[in-house]
Formats: C-alpha cells, structure tokens, sequence
C-alpha cells in the first residue's frame, strides 16, 4: 500500500520514509560544547529577538528588502516567515557582536546572496 508525501507530492511505500526527506542527523560530541564555543547562537530565542522579528515583517508587509518577493505571511495575528521562503538577516552578524536592533526580511535567495558577500569579506 502506498502513502502521498505532502512535501513533495510523491508517493511511497507506507511505513517508509520517503526519499524526499532527508534521515535525521545523530547528535555529535561537537554538539554538546556548541553552546560554549557560539554563546552567541542562544539569543536567537530570547523574547526580544521574536518580537523584533515581529516588527521587522509588519514594517516590511511580509515583502523580501531586496527583491520585493513575497516571504512572509500573517497567520492568526502573527507573521510567519519560515513557511514562505523568507528569513530575517542580521545587518551586524550576532557572532560578530551585533544586535537585534538592525533586521531584515530577506527571502532564501537574497539572504545567501549577502551571506555569502560577508564571509567573503572577512
């Protein structure tokens, strides 16, 4: 008996994964001194950083900065970004000392693109 795969539309045996989704990564021993060598990763859930978020899709209306694209959607009163394709840019990187005081709405594309731009640059 087969089973639909939401994620990519395909089909595929029941009890089975299918082969668009990619196995779960085991835990490394890198992982468990993660927090020690990036401290700077655990400001990404603090409530200040969601809320900056918040504001940073609002004022923007859900539209990438760069390339006008649509890349967030507001959902029961909340904007969600992760399911549309868009992410928030850090314009000073945290691991570089930045804040949250200066965020972006990029889609996936853009924000590669200037990702990739400021790992050339240092």
């Amino acid at each position: 008996m087969m089973q639909y795969c939401p994620h990519c539309g395909g089909s595929h045996p029941r009890g089975q994964r299918c082969r668009c989704q990619p196995r779960k990564r085991r835990p490394t021993a890198a992982d468990a001194t993660r927090a020690e060598r990036e401290p700077w990763r655990k400001r990404y859930n603090d409530a200040e950083y969601r809320r900056a978020r918040q504001q940073v899709m609002e004022a923007q209306r859900g539209l990438c900065k760069r390339c006008g694209r649509v890349c967030a959607r507001k959902v029961g009163g909340r904007w969600m970004c992760a399911d549309y394709g868009g992410e928030i840019h850090h314009e000073d990187a945290l691991c570089d000392g930045g804040g949250h005081d200066r965020l972006t709405l990029l889609c996936k594309s853009c924000h590669a693109i200037l990702d990739a731009r400021r790992r050339r640059a240092s």
